[in-house]
């Protein structure tokens, strides 16, 4: 009897330590995730904008920078709504 309570309680641990484990990878992964690629797209997102600015751009240059923009904002909102997804803020 004793030997089965203690088995149980071995297992127990090793699934609690499990769930920790991968609660720490999903929080790395989503900060990972947010911090790096987000702050990547957010530079990107800045030196579109610095072109779009520029007095001498073009129209057609100044029209592609916009659409380029959105783009990046559509995927720098992806990017925020899977590491939530993955972590969500608590």
């Amino acid at each position: 009897m004793k030997l089965q309570e203690q088995k149980i309680i071995h297992q127990q641990q090793l699934l609690q330590s499990a769930i920790k484990i991968q609660h720490e990878e999903r929080k790395h992964f989503a900060a990972d995730l947010h911090d790096e690629i987000g702050g990547g797209i957010s530079n990107i997102l800045l030196s579109v904008e610095s072109i779009k600015k520029e007095q001498a751009a073009p129209p057609e240059i100044i029209s592609k920078s916009q659409h380029i923009r959105d783009q990046l904002n559509h995927l720098l909102q992806k990017v925020r709504e899977i590491s939530y997804n993955i972590m969500p803020p608590t």
